[in-house]
């Protein structure tokens, strides 16, 4: 079987800071265990088997590195120093690998706007959306979850 090798892309998965449901993550209390084992998926908008018309092709990417940042010292390279100076407040580090290369339609489509903004010297469009498990909320505080997946999103 050929060894296919696709797009690596890397980025703040999540922040301890308000989000857009008005929610704040509790960096610290996020068991990222299933990414260090590589079973975390990348899909595209938050699409899962639970949406109309699912399938694999929303599937479009896999997490195989992931980080938890709280200071500017756990940053271990520059690109973890860039986002950390970026953000400025615990985050997760992660980056990705796109199914682009084994000739995934929807991987390939997104790999092309991501190239597209890099190749132009525009913002990429594209970021991350953790998705998981809420265990323990206090307020609008998700103190501890589990990472089941990351979304890739325009929005």
């Amino acid at each position: 079987m050929d060894k296919a090798q696709g797009m690596i892309i890397d980025g703040v998965g999540g922040a301890q800071s308000i989000d857009r449901s008005g929610e704040v993550l509790d960096i610290a209390g996020m068991d990222i265990s299933d990414a260090k084992l590589g079973r975390v998926l990348l899909n595209w908008e938050h699409r899962s088997s639970d949406n109309e018309g699912a399938s694999a092709a929303d599937v479009v990417g896999r997490i195989i590195y992931a980080k938890k940042i709280f200071k500017e010292s756990d940053c271990s390279n520059d690109r973890e120093l860039l986002y950390w100076k970026q953000v400025g407040l615990p985050f997760l580090y992660v980056i990705g690998r796109l199914f682009d290369a084994a000739g995934h339609h929807g991987a390939q489509a997104l790999a092309s706007v991501i190239r597209d903004c890099h190749i132009n010297n525009e913002p990429i469009l594209v970021g991350y959306s953790v998705e998981g498990t809420k265990l323990e909320m206090v307020g609008s505080n998700i103190k501890t979850s589990i990472l089941r997946a990351i979304a890739l999103t325009v929005q």
